[in-house]
């Protein structure tokens, strides 16, 4: 989804940019412009993105004015301090308008109602596309460890969690730790999306091996792992929204 922001105000920009990262998945924002005169050229020389953020009040007017010197065909989410602009906003091609300061909540629903908009349904088209896809490898459910001369099969529902040291690739159980041939990276991608989350680079976790969740410094999460774990494992500002959403599936 490609984005374009036209907000004069730094801090609005780097809110507006802040909660996206939280909110919408593969995004990219294409350009952030600041005024009018701004807006109409790059809309001109440009090809159409997918979403446009509308700030209303610009240094050099009020944005509507881009609507009278060229034409938007992209869906506009307009963003502004002022609800008396709703009515007029709602003549062009707007489909949510929020007031600031922007509400994370306020936003993911605005982006659900861009994308139920965008992709209402799948189409035949869409389906013969998918069927000509490569299957995707099936969801991992047990591993084989060495433990001395012996060979066990552990179900991955009782693997707490997984983690690197050293470029090298544990399971973590109530029995000990155990050595395996897979990267992080590959098992993100194999394992119940359910049970597991990627917490960071080094660990991904069971769910039932989250013990405690405490809010830590920059929007950042820490948490604690059972067996417990010596160093501080920690959740980004940017998977923050995602992990706390997973929590709460």
């Amino acid at each position: 989804m490609k984005i374009v922001i036209i907000e004069d105000e730094i801090g609005a920009q780097r809110q507006l940019k802040r909660l996206l990262s939280n909110v919408a998945q593969n995004h990219e924002i294409i350009a952030i412009l600041e005024s009018i005169e701004e807006a109409v050229q790059w809309f001109e020389t440009h090809s159409t993105p997918d979403l446009a953020f509308f700030d209303i009040q610009l240094s050099d007017g009020l944005s509507f004015e881009i609507f009278e010197k060229i034409t938007i065909q992209c869906p506009i989410i307009f963003t502004t301090a002022f609800d008396n602009y709703a009515i007029q906003a709602f003549k062009v091609n707007s489909i949510d308008y929020l007031l600031k300061p922007i509400k994370e909540t306020e936003l993911a629903k605005a982006i659900q109602k861009f994308e139920s908009l965008t992709y209402p349904s799948t189409t035949l088209q869409d389906i013969a596309q998918l069927l000509k896809q490569p299957k995707l490898s099936h969801q991992k459910s047990r591993f084989l460890v060495k433990k001395g001369q012996q060979l066990l099969s552990i179900d991955a529902k009782k693997v707490a969690y997984i983690y690197s040291e050293d470029k090298i690739t544990f399971i973590q159980t109530a029995n000990g730790r155990f050595p395996i041939n897979f990267s992080l990276d590959d098992l993100d991608k194999k394992l119940s999306s359910k049970d597991f989350f990627r917490l960071n680079r080094k660990y991904i976790a069971n769910y039932t091996a989250i013990q405690k969740v405490y809010k830590y410094f920059n929007g950042k999460l820490l948490v604690e792992l059972l067996p417990l774990v010596t160093e501080k494992v920690v959740v980004s500002r940017e998977k923050a929204s995602l992990f706390k959403n997973w929590l709460d599936d």
